[in-house]
């Protein structure tokens, strides 16, 4: 077995979440920097989808509002951070 160096490693950043839920999470990070004000999701979901976040996603995030509003046919996501468990 060869020894492992540093060079021999290829050194980057790891992509972006493909996720829902790591693209949510960062979200939510976000969101507790600006406490109180709302922010549109910034991925497109189906209405169902959007309906559901709304009913869920307050219990997987505490500390988080969510809500779904029509704007221009589209169903979109917001949200905002009222805070509590961190």
């Amino acid at each position: 077995m060869t020894e492992l160096s540093v060079d021999d490693l290829e050194w980057c950043d790891p992509p972006e979440p493909r996720s829902k839920s790591g693209r949510v999470i960062q979200f939510v990070e976000v969101l507790q920097q600006r406490p109180g004000q709302w922010a549109k999701y910034p991925h497109p979901y189906s209405p169902g989808s959007v309906r559901y976040m709304v009913s869920k996603y307050p219990r997987r995030h505490p500390g988080t509002e969510w809500c779904g509003r029509r704007i221009d046919g589209d169903r979109v996501l917001f949200a905002r951070w009222v805070g509590g468990a961190e």
